[in-house]
């Protein structure tokens, strides 16, 4: 949003609000970490270990990540930019740990200063937004409902299709999948 704010109208209220303080954080890393098109690390977004995560304890499951796998997911990353952020991500690869600790760090300043402002508006949305998903689930199927997310995800024979530019398979090897 911060990068092209003109996608996402609903959240205009939201950005007008929190890009003063935006502007008071170094963004970069995150930012870097996070392209619009290619590879986010899985590190970074853990999957939630109840219905209703609370940050602190993401934060606890980001910086536990083994440093072998912030290494490999932020190779994979890098392999998918260019320009700065590819700068950006090359000198985290130095030091695995120290980037992953400097991300949580800047992941939880982010959080403080940009998100939980708003929380209780945002949380109610996304409320609102799994009730109605849940609903769909239940009166029309599975199918339906993996397909309403986004344009780009189709439902296969063979899985769950992504249109995102990635051309590999990712096998969840039973870990599941949050939508």
């Amino acid at each position: 949003l911060f990068i092209d704010p003109r996608g996402r109208g609903y959240h205009r209220a939201w950005l007008a609000a929190a890009s003063a303080r935006a502007r008071a954080i170094d963004l970069e890393p995150l930012l870097a970490v996070n392209p619009v098109r290619g590879n986010v690390p899985d590190f970074l977004t853990p999957p939630p270990l109840s219905p209703s995560p609370h940050i602190t304890e993401q934060l606890v499951q980001i910086r536990a990540t083994p440093d072998g796998q912030v290494a490999e997911e932020l190779r994979r990353c890098l392999a998918t930019l260019a320009g700065r952020a590819r700068k950006t991500v090359t000198a985290m690869l130095a030091d695995p740990a120290a980037a992953r600790d400097a991300l949580a760090a800047l992941a939880e300043q982010a959080w403080r200063d940009l998100i939980e402002p708003s929380w209780p508006e945002i949380e109610a949305v996304l409320d609102a937004d799994v009730a109605h998903r849940s609903r769909q689930l239940a009166n029309r199927g599975l199918r339906p409902m993996i397909e309403g997310l986004d344009e780009r995800i189709s439902w296969a024979d063979t899985g769950i299709v992504i249109q995102d530019g990635f051309t590999g398979t990712v096998d969840l090897a039973g870990r599941g999948l949050v939508l």
